[in-house]
């Protein structure tokens, strides 16, 4: 019995969504009309800025998903590489691939994701870092994280300032479904 041959358009199809999926691409360029009801807070200069920026601890307490709107008011394209923080020993962009990728991510629960190692974001443009999307990991916690507790969080940039930001955690459960 020989094998079955998949038709050559099939083919194309499946290698378009999983190559399309791993591109190197920044989450959504679209800013949202409203954000989840959450504490956000916003800050940086007139060059690089984060907004709406809401930090949800995943329900097993090892995972915190960032959201954010990132703004580029310079007059050159910038590369998002990142951030850090104090309670996290791994703070990494991810994108949301299929499951079935193989990944090398930090935490047994991330499937799906992938991590990148960097996000453009365009000249005077703005991207939107948000769940199931595109968004910023704090995996390998230093300290147990609870919600209504305000960590620090560092946003890296290359050829630009970081942005510090003080954000309030809430539970994973309070974010806004899309």
């Amino acid at each position: 019995m020989s094998p079955k041959r998949l038709p050559l358009a099939a083919v194309a199809v499946v290698a378009a969504g999983v190559l399309g999926s791993l591109a190197l691409r920044s989450p959504s360029a679209v800013v949202p009309t409203h954000l989840s009801s959450g504490a956000t807070t916003s800050v940086g200069g007139a060059g690089i800025q984060v907004s709406g920026v809401q930090a949800f601890l995943w329900p097993d307490g090892a995972v915190i998903d960032l959201v954010a709107i990132v703004t580029n008011n310079t007059a050159g394209n910038v590369g998002f590489i990142g951030g850090s923080s104090p309670v996290a020993g791994h703070a990494a962009l991810y994108a949301t691939t299929d499951c079935w990728l193989p990944t090398a991510a930090p935490h047994p629960d991330l499937c799906g994701k992938n991590e990148m190692p960097f996000w453009l974001v365009e000249s005077h443009s703005s991207i939107q870092l948000r769940y199931g999307d595109g968004e910023m990991l704090l995996t390998d916690l230093r300290q147990p994280v609870a919600p209504g507790q305000t960590i620090q969080v560092t946003f890296d940039f290359k050829d630009s300032p970081s942005v510090a930001a003080d954000v309030v955690v809430a539970s994973f459960e309070d974010r806004e479904q899309d």
